[in-house]
């Protein structure tokens, strides 16, 4: 990836800008859902295959994440960690920011 690149189903886009030499901010919008959760994993592989190990996913335009999403979230994270990189997520709203609670995650994945 040079320094952009993008992706989309009907529900969820995901477009990734270059921020140094192995990191990436995906800026995700719509919904991480049972359709949008193979986009965001999609382009997350392709980022790690491509040599990105670090990524920020700003999610300011994420409305809602279903099951299948945190288990998209959770799968990426630990391939990303695998590698000794990461995934942080940023901007994560208040109601999604309590569903990360309620399901424990805050302390598995790196919210800013």
């Amino acid at each position: 990836m040079t320094g952009q690149n993008s992706h989309e189903s009907s529900t969820l886009t995901a477009k990734a800008v270059k921020i140094g030499a192995d990191a990436v901010q995906l800026h995700v919008a719509g919904q991480l859902d049972a359709t949008g959760a193979p986009a965001l994993s999609h382009v997350l592989s392709e980022l790690l295959e491509g040599g990105t190990r670090n990524v920020e996913l700003d999610f300011a335009h994420v409305d809602f994440i279903s099951s299948t999403g945190i288990g998209t979230l959770i799968a990426a994270v630990g391939e990303f960690r695998d590698v000794g990189g990461d995934i942080v997520i940023a901007n994560l709203s208040r109601e999604l920011h309590e569903v990360f609670e309620m399901l424990d995650l805050l302390d598995y994945v790196t919210v800013k």
